[in-house]
């Protein structure tokens, strides 16, 4: 039984999250990709994967707008959104994803909390038995190494705060002119 053990945690597949950007601006819109390597996975190389995952944030932070699925990866389970205490999660289920590569692109939006560091957890949602398995030749479980990330958000520079103001100020000015030779 030790020696199944050993095998079993000897695997170095891992599910990680990489964001598009460290630092993301208020406001602004970036992407997570959702990575897979399970090249040490049991089971032939090349396979196929599948395995079902659960995503946490804090929605004082962040804004959730999608995720996108790799080429040829396709859902079991499709995104479902949730909250676990005061965050967010996000829970998906995926099949048929290559031993290392894409397997989707989580969308989001920061919300106006500038100098704030937004966390992304991931987890397997079956932490006692696990979720993920190789298909090929049989359905071999494994159990990756989550890898966590997080981006800087940062305030808008100064200056395109001031020009964001003026292009407002002259769309009011423009709107009171048409507004007036219409009404002339």
């Amino acid at each position: 039984m030790a020696l199944a053990l050993a095998a079993t945690t000897a695997q170095a597949a891992t599910i990680a999250l990489l964001p598009s950007s460290a630092t993301v601006a208020q406001g602004a819109a970036f992407t997570v990709d959702l990575n897979l390597d399970a090249s040490d996975a049991p089971g032939a190389h090349p396979g196929l994967y599948g395995g079902q995952i659960v995503l946490d944030f804090d929605p004082g932070q962040l804004q959730y707008t999608g995720f996108t699925l790799a080429n040829g990866v396709s859902f079991f389970s499709a995104p479902v959104v949730g909250s676990s205490g005061d965050r967010t999660t996000i829970t998906l289920g995926f099949d048929n994803a290559a031993d290392t590569g894409r397997v989707g692109t989580f969308s989001f939006t920061t919300l106006p909390s500038a100098g704030t560091t937004a966390t992304l957890n991931i987890e397997d949602s079956d932490q006692f038995f696990g979720t993920f398995v190789s298909y090929t030749p049989t359905y071999q479980p494994f159990y990756p190494t989550f890898v966590d990330t997080s981006v800087q958000v940062v305030p808008l520079p100064g200056a395109a705060v001031l020009f964001l103001t003026a292009l407002g100020v002259a769309a009011t000015r423009a709107r009171r002119l048409v507004i007036a030779r219409i009404g002339a």
